[in-house]
């Protein structure tokens, strides 16, 4: 059997492999993060010495699955949990909500535990030794693959030094890019360009931030690995103004011209070499192309959304997916 452990929510892609499961009348199981809050029976417990996970019967799943899909998990915040309850002080309502999503996800890798030793396409990111940006970065560097010069800082003379020697920097999260939601409006941390003249009103001191040199770039590449195997797309970003430091501020009126691309054989094996490192068997890589001709490494998503770069390319990657699944489930 395959377990896919996905989201309920704006979670097209899982949607689209499941289609393809079905055609080929596979042997699934689906289970989204918001199912182990409230829709199903959950028991996870020990049996021996093995964590075992039953899920709306009375006989453990463990035994039937062969190969865990992961794919995203739990989408929103807990706070609701307490709305209803006007009565909490709101410090203790943002305490509680925290405390409510360190129990849900710690109860999650309990789950996911009892799945260690079966076959995973795409690991949860604490079964894997390497998970920051910055190491990451740093082993790319160490095999020889491009990367933007990159300063972390909360000093702002660190800051004006790093401005004077790039001439253009950028800013953009250390940790994974964050969407919030509010009256109906979605706002992300998209990366941005620091002037100048926000450094000059930026404080002494500050909250640690990232900041990387701009790359002049050709296009962009969004790279998906399956099974060994890169399926890259180029993004002629740098072709309107919305676009031209991060691609994801996406014109749907008016779209990025997005082709399928080949990467040069020997950047395909360091990434590969990259990817073995960091125990990531299936995932997105996002690269630059300067205008110097060097490929700049960015950063690779475990979790890489592929639909942006199936569609575009009819590279089909939903099928070949759930080919890869169904190959596995034994």
């Amino acid at each position: 059997m395959i377990l896919i452990l996905s989201s309920v929510n704006t979670e097209e892609t899982t949607n689209d492999v499941v289609e393809w499961l079905e055609a080929n009348k596979a042997s699934y199981k689906r289970l989204n993060g918001y199912d182990l809050e409230r829709l199903s029976d959950i028991n996870i417990g020990f049996k021996n010495d093995e964590i075992e996970f039953e899920l709306n019967s009375n006989h453990s799943l463990v035994k039937d699955v062969n190969i865990v899909w992961h794919r995203k998990w739990r989408d929103d915040d807990f706070y609701y949990l307490l709305n209803d309850n006007s009565i909490i002080h709101p410090y203790l309502r943002k305490q509680l909500g925290t405390h409510f999503a360190s129990e849900f996800f710690a109860a999650t890798r309990g789950l996911q535990l009892a799945f260690e030793n079966k076959k995973w396409l795409t690991k949860p990111a604490y079964f894997r030794s390497v998970t920051s940006k910055l190491h990451t970065l740093k082993i790319a560097k160490s095999l020889g693959i491009g990367i933007p010069n990159t300063l972390v800082t909360n000093n702002k003379d660190a800051l004006e030094k790093f401005f004077e020697s790039e001439k253009r920097i950028i800013t953009k999260s250390i940790s994974d890019m964050e969407v919030f939601h509010l009256k109906g409006e979605s706002y992300a941390l998209y990366t941005t360009e620091v002037s100048k003249e926000q450094i000059s009103k930026t404080p002494k001191h500050f909250f640690p931030s990232q900041f990387q040199q701009l790359v002049d770039k050709q296009y962009e590449i969004r790279s998906f690995l399956l099974d060994g195997e890169f399926y890259s797309m180029a993004i002629f970003s740098q072709a309107r103004n919305s676009t031209l430091v991060d691609f994801r501020h996406y014109d749907f009126e008016n779209p990025t011209r997005q082709i399928p691309y080949k990467l040069p054989q020997e950047l395909e094996l360091k990434l590969k070499e990259l990817l073995k490192i960091l125990d990531i068997n299936c995932g997105s890589v996002d690269l630059i192309r300067g205008l110097d001709g060097i490929y700049y490494f960015l950063e690779v998503n475990s979790n890489g959304q592929f639909g942006m770069v199936s569609l575009p390319c009819n590279y089909y990657l939903e099928e070949k997916v759930a080919k890869y699944l169904i190959n596995e489930d034994y």
